[in-house]
């Protein structure tokens, strides 16, 4: 934080309470006035204060600790017990960090440097042959502009229950499910009042927790822990880079093998992951690939598919499986380079209702991934089998595909005419009606039946 540049008046602003705003206020009042002493003291005050007030919060919330700490600072007010009182003073700040987590580490060694000046603007006696301490501006400042952003303006948040209260968050129904909604309630509500200590905390949670699969209420999840990472990609980069970084170096070669093989899915969901690990991970990833076993392994696996240097081994991987894993494979962990499987699951299609089903199950699962040069290796394996073209419900499935490839920009009017004037003439005009309909509504001058 450049604390040279930073408006004192705006900066205060930012506090939370207004009883620790009176203090601070007396700092700056101080400052200005250029009683430095004053002004250090009026700030470790406010410091003080303001950390008792949020204790007191969070006993209120009901946490043990806190209502100990709380109880024990009534009973000594009333007894008047001032040199109790000194002593928890003495400890707060430890305490804020250690106990309570509402201070990080870096923060505590500003707070300690701040109560440390505080005792010798206080206490003259304890400066070496009783030189007065005589504090620069810029010094001054700095604890004032420390003192609020990292105490006065924060929430009462602990680092431990606010970790629990996102590893619930997610599990539950309120959570949003759509991936830029969930980008901006994770930094509305989360990493806009976070520390970065406790940021790299979340994040190393969420990674690990998606790899090591024991978070309750997680399962199933995956995609939307994919967003909350984005989100701190975004709002904290500097701690995604540390500890993608150190996971990367510490965490991931350590790993057993069925642990690895939740990790390729994350890996492929934060290819930093992938970039920064070293090659033994890299071979071990690929000797899982090449070892797995459809009748005994997860299909989990399959979703490093994005991971272009795992692609080969998975696409050799799943030809070992049979029809129906290879469709689950398909539904679970849609991808572009999935459409070679797909086409030869729907190519081997021997009835009107066995073609149906494989283009319901492996075809439309991509229909949002493929591009036109895939499509038009789908449409030409509907042409190639009298199966597929002639079946009743083909043409209402082609009609969906034209419309997932129109909304992202990858229909090709010529292959769609194509498919309609070939489906008329092998079939009939009634049958491929809602294809028709389809071509029609995207804007595509359909020549007469």
């Amino acid at each position: 934080m450049d604390t040279h540049l930073t408006d004192l008046d705006a900066l205060a602003l930012t506090i939370r309470d207004s009883r620790s705003k009176v203090y601070i206020d007396e700092a700056i009042y101080s400052y200005r006035a250029g009683a430095y002493r004053a002004s250090i003291v009026a700030t470790y005050v406010a410091v003080t204060f303001d950390l008792i007030m949020k204790i007191r919060e969070i006993a209120a919330g009901g946490d043990a600790d806190a209502v100990q700490l709380s109880k024990e600072l009534d009973v000594n007010i009333e007894a008047n017990n001032t040199q109790k009182l000194l002593k928890i003073e003495g400890t707060l700040i430890e305490e804020s960090h250690a106990r309570f987590q509402l201070v990080g580490p870096q923060e505590k060694h500003f707070l300690i440097r701040l109560k440390d000046d505080r005792h010798l603007c206080a206490h003259p006696a304890f400066s070496a042959e009783g030189e007065l301490f005589k504090p620069t501006p810029d010094l001054v400042r700095s604890h004032i502009v420390h003192a609020i952003a990292f105490v006065l303006s924060q929430p009462p948040i602990q680092g431990k229950a606010v970790l629990n209260i996102f590893t619930a968050d997610v599990a539950s129904t309120a959570f949003p499910n759509d991936r830029e909604k969930i980008i901006h309630y994770m930094i509305g509500r989360y990493l806009s009042r976070m520390r970065d200590g406790l940021a790299k905390n979340l994040t190393s949670i969420i990674i690990k927790g998606l790899i090591q699969g024991d978070q309750t209420g997680w399962l199933g999840k995956e995609q939307s822990l994919g967003a909350c990472l984005e989100a701190i990609e975004r709002h904290c980069p500097t701690v995604w880079s540390d500890v993608v970084k150190s996971t990367a170096k510490q965490f991931l070669p350590s790993l057993s093998a069925d642990r690895l093989m939740n990790a390729i899915g994350v890996m492929a969901m934060v290819p930093q992951l992938w970039e920064a690990t070293e090659p033994t991970v890299h071979t071990r990833c690929l000797a899982l690939i090449e070892n797995w076993n459809p009748l005994i392994n997860p299909n989990t696996i399959f979703s490093g598919i994005s991971l272009v240097p795992l692609q080969d081994a998975l696409l050799q991987a799943i030809t070992r499986a049979q029809e129906s894993q290879q469709l689950q494979i398909i539904n679970d962990y849609p991808h572009i380079r999935l459409i070679d499987p797909a086409s030869k699951i729907l190519e081997a299609s021997s009835s009107y209702r066995g073609a149906e089903q494989r283009f319901l199950n492996a075809v439309i699962p991509l229909a949002n991934y493929i591009d036109a040069p895939n499509i038009e290796k789908i449409l030409e394996v509907v042409k190639s089998n009298g199966q597929i073209w002639n079946a009743g419900g083909i043409p209402s499935m082609l009609a969906n595909l034209a419309a997932a490839a129109a909304d992202r920009k990858q229909l090709v009017k010529e292959s769609w005419l194509a498919m309609l004037v070939f489906g008329r003439s092998k079939s009939s005009a009634a049958i491929y009606e809602p294809l028709e309909a389809q071509l029609i509504a995207l804007g595509i001058q359909v020549p007469p039946a």
